[in-house]
């Protein structure tokens, strides 16, 4: 099974899905099998990175819509260490199922961006500008891609 179907198919996320699938005209074994069958793309696996802050209204439908997609994995950076997205997301079953990954933007992964390559240009920004940090993150996402 995939990333994705497992992702769909295990925990509250995925049976919350299928049921509002079965409210459309659709039973969730066939809405599993049509999206069981999104074809992976030859010798690799898509991913998504984002940074989210005060998602909590909308964080599941966005991981239902990139799940349903064919995405392998979502990378999502919690701007906001106290974000109520990563309880919704840890409990909706989908980070237990390995769909989605969170990292916050902590101390940790502040000292992580020294090391990145626009550290030098946004670096000084990166406490009071959004964009910054985006790009920041963006690079420490396509290091743990590689």
């Amino acid at each position: 099974m995939t990333g994705v179907c497992r992702a769909l198919c295990e925990g509250k996320a995925g049976r919350a899905y299928y049921s509002a699938a079965g409210r459309q005209g659709c039973s969730w074994q066939k809405r599993r099998q049509k999206l069981c069958r999104v074809p992976s793309l030859p010798g690799g696996r898509v991913a998504l990175f984002s940074q989210i802050r005060d998602s909590a209204n909308v964080v599941e439908s966005f991981v239902r819509h990139y799940a349903s997609l064919g995405f392998f994995r979502l990378l999502l950076y919690l701007d906001d260490p106290n974000d109520v997205s990563r309880q919704i997301l840890e409990e909706s079953g989908w980070v237990e199922s390995g769909f989605v990954e969170l990292v916050t933007v902590d101390a940790s992964l502040r000292a992580a961006w020294k090391s990145m390559p626009s550290w030098g240009r946004v670096g000084q920004f990166a406490e009071m500008e959004v964009q910054s940090r985006q790009i920041l993150n963006n690079e420490h996402a396509l290091q743990r891609a590689r």
